[in-house]
């Protein structure tokens, strides 16, 4: 409940084409007051309530298979505030055909240090946020390849995310992002960091 605000009243200052956007909230069976608070402060939020926690791999599958008509699908968590720009830096590699996927700069709450630069793997198979909890340097202000999406602030191609069976369930929560993304190079796509995607968690 606490994270709504901050999230949805930065999404609501998009600079983005309104008519172009359908912002859709998994509730994932919270009871926290959540759902009353969408519907009184955010209704133009298209809210689907779960009566139990699907877990997010779940959830998320399940908010792109509402998104019928998107050509483009972004996943963004909802611990998270954005940047005005974020969601057009974000789609831009994906719309102009530069990556299959994107993932965005991720700031800690306060901006002091960074939450995520893309994602990469160490020799013993474990997922690794680059620039985790860095200070800012220039070389993280530069577009790049990466392993994979961070999923709490990604996008995607829609019907390809669709064509490789989205996030795999067996990931409740954790590692489902390094999984996708890891079938996505595997399958010939790539996966860029977008570094003026900018957002806090």
């Amino acid at each position: 409940l606490r994270h709504l605000e901050g999230c949805f009243g930065s999404l609501s200052e998009l600079d983005y084409p309104k008519e172009r956007l359908e912002v859709i909230l998994i509730d994932n069976g919270s009871d926290d007051e959540s759902v009353e608070t969408m519907q009184r402060d955010h209704g133009w939020v298209r809210l689907i309530v779960n009566e139990a926690n699907v877990g997010f791999s779940a959830g998320c599958n399940q908010g792109a298979r509402a998104a019928e008509d998107a050509s483009v699908l972004v996943f963004l968590n909802n611990d998270m505030r954005v940047d005005r720009a974020w969601l057009r830096e974000l789609v831009g590699p994906v719309v102009r055909g530069e990556c299959i996927a994107s993932s965005a700069k991720m700031f800690s709450w306060d901006g002091k240090v960074l939450n995520s630069v893309g994602g990469g793997m160490n020799f013993h198979g474990i997922g690794i946020q680059k620039g985790y909890l860095e200070e800012p340097r220039p070389e993280f202000d530069e577009p790049s390849r990466t392993l994979f999406a961070c999923g709490g602030a990604m996008a995607i191609d829609a019907a390809v995310f669709h064509d490789v069976g989205g996030f795999d369930e067996e990931f409740f929560a954790y590692y489902e992002d390094v999984d996708l993304g890891w079938r996505l190079w595997v399958m010939g796509y790539e996966i860029h960091y977008a570094p003026k995607a900018i957002c806090w968690h």
